[in-house]
């Protein structure tokens, strides 16, 4: 299986950055475009406005009390300005009562007896329409009564749309231009915060490679709090990882202990010529290498829900046929569903020790139950024998101990059962049991620690 290539953080956080960069400028792009123009609008807008009750107020002053039709008015040349008097420039003002011209402007072509083409914006107010030559153009157009006159005058201004447009194209490549800028400074700012964010995680990489290199014995404690949990991770591996090594020192000297008796006995025995206790010798040799060999599992094993009922149906199968002369009533009770987190071997090497250990001292009856709750799972082994003193009771756990030396046995299985609670976070104890003798109790936590984990 192929290995999965690293990704980098700096570059996921650089893409989410531009992305989130870029979103936010067009938005704040298109909000200011449409602000401005709004804005522009409505500047234009007054303005024509204004063009159009200075027109009115301009031909109105000096307009004499009769006026007979047709006729024309008498106005200034430019009474709004000079950009008015510009051929098909859009800038224009027409004077009309009913359906003739009274004046216009010079951008609209002479007035010849009153006939011109009519500029007719579509409104009072000022709204975009086409001017005479097809000019795009923006006015607005009123009806005055004049006193004395019994039909309204109608005055019309237009200024040409490519003002307004000139504007927001201006407008808009300066936003462009500084948004772009802006946007570009943003990013390359990101880009710097982003290496000076990950300059913990750098710091960290080389931390863990001094601890590795022996240059420092653990990871400081002071770290920024967003990467606190990882550290506190590394120093709960490092301390299992140590314990784990010196697991495996003392099972090293405990099998060298173990091997050198039996070997120094059979040494002397093949220099002597002799074969008497050999194969007893070899024989205590053998159950030491498969104790040791089961302690080295310990460190090995994949955590898994086991079914505790079947293994505890094995476990009471195997000790009726090995205590079979004895005649003993092992009964058991486990709780449905009850499950255990961890190594089936593990669950088998607890439920065989404890049980085999309670059918050595048992006078005639075994009961095994097993609980589970929110807070983990509880074995209990009971035995009608003589029981555990209570000022002895913490050395039935210690490797070797052994209470009576007549009862057969090394003292290594409760020793056992101790080192894999103690892997698993959990408890053993043992007390008087209601059924005259001992009771041993296994309590494992609901969730597997952080040693069994990462065994």
């Amino acid at each position: 299986m192929a290995e999965p290539r690293p990704y980098s953080l700096a570059a996921r956080l650089a893409v989410v950055t531009a992305i989130w960069s870029a979103c936010a400028l067009l938005i704040t792009g298109l909000v200011l475009a449409h602000l401005f123009r709004r804005d522009a609008e409505r500047d234009f807008d007054q303005r024509i406005e204004a063009d159009l009750i200075h027109l009115i107020r301009v031909t109105t002053s000096d307009l004499p009390q009769e006026v007979t039709m047709p006729r024309q008015l008498s106005l200034p040349e430019t009474p709004l300005g000079p950009q008015f008097s510009q051929p098909f420039s859009g800038w224009a003002w027409q004077v009309r009562r009913g359906g003739e011209v009274l004046a216009q402007s010079g951008s609209l072509g002479p007035l010849i007896a009153g006939v011109a083409e009519p500029l007719t914006p579509p409104g009072e107010m000022p709204q975009d329409f086409v001017a005479p030559g097809g000019i795009a153009s923006r006015g607005a157009a009123r009806a005055v009564i004049v006193p004395g006159k019994a039909e309204p005058m109608r005055f019309a201004v237009a200024r040409p749309r490519a003002e307004i447009d000139d504007s927001l194209g201006y407008f808009s490549r300066l936003q462009l231009y500084a948004l772009g800028v802006f946007g570009a400074v943003m990013f390359g700012a990101s880009l710097v915060l982003t290496r000076v964010m990950l300059v913990p995680v750098t710091r960290l990489e080389t931390a863990v490679r001094e601890v590795r290199d022996g240059k420092r014995s653990a990871l400081d404690r002071r770290w920024p709090k967003e990467i606190a949990p990882v550290i506190t991770a590394l120093r709960d591996l490092d301390a299992h990882l140590t314990r784990l090594v010196e697991r495996s020192r003392n099972q090293t000297t405990d099998l060298a202990h173990a091997l050198k008796t039996p070997l120094t006995i059979i040494r002397q025995a093949v220099e002597r010529g002799e074969t008497d206790g050999i194969d007893r010798e070899l024989d205590r040799i053998g159950r030491s290498l498969d104790w040791h060999l089961t302690r080295r599992r310990l460190s090995g094993a994949q955590l898994s829900r086991i079914e505790v009922a079947g293994v505890v149906e094995d476990v009471v199968f195997a000790m009726e046929r090995l205590f079979a002369d004895r005649d003993l009533r092992i009964a058991a009770h486990v709780a449905e569903g009850a499950e255990f987190l961890g190594d089936a071997e593990d669950l088998h090497e607890i439920l065989g020790n404890l049980i085999e250990n309670a059918c050595k001292w048992a006078q005639s009856q075994v009961r095994i139950s097993v609980d589970e709750n929110a807070q983990g799972l509880t074995i209990r082994v009971e035995d009608d024998g003589p029981g555990v003193p209570e000022e002895v009771a913490d050395q039935v756990f210690r490797r070797g101990a052994r209470l009576d030396e007549t009862v057969p046995g090394h003292g290594h299985g409760l020793a056992i059962v101790w080192d894999i609670a103690e892997l698993y976070g959990g408890k053993v104890t043992v007390e008087r049991a209601p059924l005259g003798g001992a009771e041993v109790s296994l309590t494992l936590p609901a969730s597997a620690p952080r040693d069994a984990r990462g065994r």
